[in-house]
């Protein structure tokens, strides 16, 4: 039977007891990074726009999206441009960050693109970082990226912080945005970063910082310097259905062993993922089956056992719920309930103690 799930009140410290132990960390979908960036149906719309820009496109794409996943409906856009990979990669940029360009001016856009292809904290001044922050506030204030963004930086400030973070998203704007927080909030001249940005196998990670690991890849940004050292990796996206089915079907991945190192050794907690995702789902399964079996090899009981944390909105009624904490259970999921996606900064700051 799967375990009831938390709430703001019963899941006070439940991460923060992990500090010391096993530690805790984070792993984010897209969900956070809305309305900054636009949802699936949003992306594949403007992609489609390209070849039938027209009243019907709507009703089109509603009915597509009812018989076929939005990566397989990205492959199709891939095939009807017949674009080179680097060609196509700056076409799903495009759309992707579109709407957030357009919301800024072209010297906003400077210190957005910089925030977001930095790779230490002294590519912007102090100020900048501010403006940053000001810029998402003023514009995006209901985003969930910046409540998790805050909590973040406050536990890296606290000495209770994740001990890596996952991302399935393509863009990195929960790490620009928690970079603002440490460089506004912690008012020293001595600017470290806090984060190694991990897009490949080969990534420069060391102990003395943070893993951000880029699980799909990462999207160049538009406007931005392009050089050697930039993050971007057009090489390793999982956007379309052919990336996705050649990482499902590969026995090894960079993108498997670095989610599967931390859901076997740490605590994780998922906020903005829809848990429909099969890779997820296969490797969660597959660390629980260890841990299961592993335990009960020393005759620990490991009936309901749960480590992970999933931050969900509550359904509208109590069996719902009841359905959706057996639907990962099996997984080592446990359900931490939100009334509302507001609730999350003060839920993160809960579960921290912070």
């Amino acid at each position: 039977m799967a375990k009831t799930g938390l709430n703001l009140k019963t899941a006070r410290g439940c991460l923060r007891s992990k500090q010391g132990r096993t530690g805790w960390a984070m792993c984010v979908g897209a969900g956070i990074s809305l309305p900054i960036f636009p949802s699936w149906h949003e992306l594949v719309h403007r992609l489609i726009q390209r070849f039938d820009d027209g009243p019907e496109v709507d009703e089109m794409l509603g009915r597509l999206s009812k018989s076929f996943s939005y990566d397989t409906l990205i492959q199709a856009v891939c095939h009807r441009t017949e674009l080179t990979h680097d060609e196509f990669a700056s076409l799903l940029s495009g759309a992707l960050y579109f709407n957030l360009k357009s919301n800024a001016t072209a010297h906003e856009w400077k210190i957005i693109a910089t925030a977001l292809t930095s790779v230490s904290l002294t590519s912007l001044t102090e100020r900048q970082w501010g403006r940053l922050l000001n810029f998402f506030f003023e514009k995006y204030q209901s985003s969930s990226a910046l409540a998790v963004a805050e909590i973040l930086a406050n536990s890296i400030q606290r000495k209770v912080p994740p001990t890596a973070i996952l991302t399935f998203n393509a863009e990195a704007s929960l790490y620009a945005l928690t970079n603002a927080f440490l460089v506004v909030n912690r008012k020293h001249t001595k600017r470290q970063s806090v984060f190694d940005l991990a897009t490949r196998a080969i990534a420069n990670t060391t102990s003395v910082r943070i893993p951000f690991y880029f699980c799909h890849g990462l999207l160049p940004v538009p406007g931005s310097a392009t050089h050697k050292l930039s993050p971007a990796t057009v090489d390793k996206l999982v956007f379309s259905e052919a990336e996705y089915l050649t990482l499902a079907n590969s026995s090894f991945s960079w993108q498997s062993t670095a989610f599967l190192n931390t859901a076997m050794t740490r605590s994780i907690v998922f906020i903005g993922l829809s848990f429909n995702d099969p890779n997820l789902r296969r490797w969660l399964s597959w660390v629980h089956l260890n841990r299961q079996n592993e335990l009960s090899g020393i005759g620990v009981k490991t009936q309901d056992i749960s480590v992970h944390y999933w931050l969900r909105v509550r359904p509208e009624s109590e069996t719902e719920e009841k359905w959706i904490e057996s639907s990962v259970a099996h997984l080592g999921v446990r359900l931490v309930w939100l009334d509302d996606w507001t609730d999350i900064r003060q839920t993160l700051s809960a579960m921290l103690c912070l």
